[in-house]
């Protein structure tokens, strides 16, 4: 009968230490799945901070392209007037 106990007991002793390997493994898969994580939405914020960046250049750019043209279409209007004045 105490055979059987012992037997029971180291069954449960031998379980326990099982589940808390277990759950040390878990605890630090967990931990390592949060870092992974953090780093990913830190580099997530890198990445939207210089596309934001980006846009706002390509609006600049795009705003000094515009005013180029314009600039341009001003100065062949100039010279489509020289060049009527020139003929009178």
């Amino acid at each position: 009968c105490m055979e059987i106990v012992r037997r029971e007991n180291d069954e449960v002793s031998h379980a326990a230490r099982s589940v808390e390997g277990r759950l040390i493994q878990v605890e630090s898969e967990l931990t390592r799945a949060a870092r992974v994580k953090r780093d990913a939405e830190e580099e997530r914020d890198v990445l939207k901070t210089r596309a934001e960046k980006s846009e706002k250049l390509a609006s600049v750019l795009q705003d000094k392209v515009n005013d180029y043209e314009d600039e341009i279409r001003h100065l062949k209007k100039d010279v489509v007037e020289m060049d009527e004045l020139e003929q009178m």
